[in-house]
């Protein structure tokens, strides 16, 4: 299997944080379920810092803790994208879960109900070891 220097990978992920900064305004990160394949449900969008977060120890790290007051519909989180505010798709299917669930995307409840608020109390992205 092929791997990154730290150098590779940390090029990468501040390319990933210019590209959702690139427009003005903040990008969002938007929850479906299914974990794969067609996109699922769309259960929420939740409106992102601006700036959108930074690199710390090797990882895309978001501003945390953000949350929408809303979720759009009821359902299972699985998976979550970011977009930039245009809407263009910078990072897709990204692992949700609750603490201790091994996601990058940790929510406090995945099961999301319409009309009931969406928080996520952390986000780490990191290429693999």
């Amino acid at each position: 299997m092929s791997t990154l220097s730290n150098a590779a990978k940390d090029a990468a992920l501040n390319a990933w944080l210019a590209l959702i900064d690139a427009d003005a305004g903040p990008g969002y990160i938007k929850f479906y379920t299914n974990s794969g394949g067609a996109p699922g449900t769309l259960l929420g969008a939740v409106v992102a810092n601006d700036p959108f977060g930074s690199l710390v120890s090797h990882e895309l790290v978001a501003t945390v803790p953000i949350s929408d007051p809303s979720a759009d519909a009821t359902g299972t989180a699985a998976w979550a994208r970011v977009t930039d505010n245009s809407g263009d798709i910078i990072i897709d299917y990204i692992v949700v879960s609750t603490s201790g669930g091994g996601g990058e995307i940790i929510v406090s409840d995945v099961n999301f109900t319409a009309g009931q608020p969406i928080n996520i109390t952390a986000f780490k992205i990191r290429f693999p070891t």
